[in-house]
């Protein structure tokens, strides 16, 4: 490997480049003991240092983004995930990426305009006997509208083929959202329920359960979070993620503003109501205490992801300098580690927020995306996740 060979144009998304040029890490082999710390505390920022721009097979064909992406992936069929952006007339586009090969070309979902991000999340296999997907976002019109697709059943065949929606755009509910309403998305990992979550116009975080299979089931009723603490504004969206067995949680984070700055606070969700870590009531609001420089505060919304092969949520988050930061932690501790940049020698600036997946990839799983201020897409993939635990 080349060492600081970072942009990635090829007809294939590449095993990305290590800037250090050493190897790229063995497949993880133990488990983390929770009295460690989940960075690397002798060389920062090496945890991910494989970057690259986010190109078509056929780089002619790309797109103008003009809004965050979304990433999804599902661990249990690994090396492939699927990026969903927004291009210059509103709408939602696929690229498809299967094992390391991508689609030729972005493809259209629908003719649907949007003012928000898009987000994504796994369900059960779709109408082709693809691992199917489910996306929502807001539309121009302030509802929020879900589509259910799926890509193609098979995989590893030397091309990448974009995926189809199963189902048509179709309003979750009637509410219109003026000010809220951006959206988060994630799904269990037994694909058996998602949950929907976003910040209402009257500052209140609330959530919607729907039951899978996607297809037989609908979007419940909004299932209102505990009231976020006094002088605290919610800012942006919401980001949730799924913790499995021992937890069987959602975990739910959002980005207030407070009189003393901004501040991440986290709560649970169990599928039918908020509760605690510990699966006790009455649920609540409990911060979560991220040891940073000035420079390395959120300036964006967050995501978080949950790693199998680890047991551990990565949250990341763009900072004051327009980079991706990221810290892990197991279950309840996210935030007592180390946070460091994501790939800080590449030499970017990032404009939007990171979406974040977890795919089973070599040594590397941790996979984040972002749009770049040149209105491109990057991927950054852990160089090897040995390196996330001591």
């Amino acid at each position: 490997m080349r060492n600081r060979d970072w942009v990635v144009c090829a007809a294939m998304l590449m095993p990305l480049v290590s800037a250090s040029g050493g190897a790229e890490g063995a497949p993880l082999d133990r488990e983390a003991s929770t009295s460690d710390p989940l960075t690397n505390p002798y060389d920062p920022g090496a945890e991910f240092t494989r970057a690259g721009v986010l190109l078509p097979s056929n780089p002619a064909n790309d797109i103008v983004h003009i809004s965050a992406p979304a990433v999804c992936g599902d661990p249990s069929i690994g090396e492939t995930f699927l990026v969903v952006s927004v291009d210059m007339q509103q709408t939602y586009r696929t690229l498809f990426s299967d094992t390391e090969i991508l689609a030729s070309t972005w493809g259209s979902y629908g003719t649907r305009q949007f003012s928000s991000k898009p987000v994504c999340a796994m369900r059960e296999n779709g109408a082709g006997g693809g691992r199917g997907f489910v996306l929502v976002g807001k539309g121009t019109d302030n509802k929020l509208y879900a589509s259910a697709g799926s890509w193609e059943a098979r995989l590893n065949d030397g091309k990448s083929v974009n995926p189809s929606p199963d189902t048509v755009w179709t309003a979750v509910s009637s509410t219109a959202y003026n000010q809220g309403g951006w959206p988060a998305l994630a799904s269990n990992d037994s694909h058996t329920g998602m949950v929907l979550a976003i910040v209402d116009d009257s500052n209140k975080v609330n959530l919607r359960f729907h039951k899978l299979p996607y297809t037989q089931n609908t979007w419940g009723s909004a299932i209102p979070a505990p009231a976020l603490p006094a002088g605290t504004t919610a800012l942006g969206a919401p980001a949730v993620v799924y913790l499995p067995s021992p937890a069987q949680l959602y975990q739910v984070v959002v980005r207030v503003s407070t009189s003393g700055g901004v501040k991440l606070l986290k709560t649970y969700f169990d599928g039918a109501k908020f509760t605690t870590f510990s699966h006790r009531t009455p649920a609540s609001w409990s911060e979560i205490s991220l040891f940073l420089n000035a420079g390395q505060y959120p300036s964006s919304d967050v995501a978080l992801a949950y790693s199998p092969t680890l047991h551990t949520t990565t949250l990341y988050w763009r900072d004051g300098n327009s980079q991706f930061e990221q810290t892990s932690g197991f279950g309840d501790e996210l935030g007592h580690n180390q946070a460091h940049v994501v790939a800080a020698e590449a030499g970017f600036m990032m404009s939007s927020p990171p979406s974040a997946t977890v795919v089973i990839w070599e040594g590397g799983n941790n996979h984040v995306i972002g749009r770049t201020n040149n209105q491109q897409l990057w991927l950054f993939q852990s160089a090897a996740d040995e390196l996330l635990v001591p």
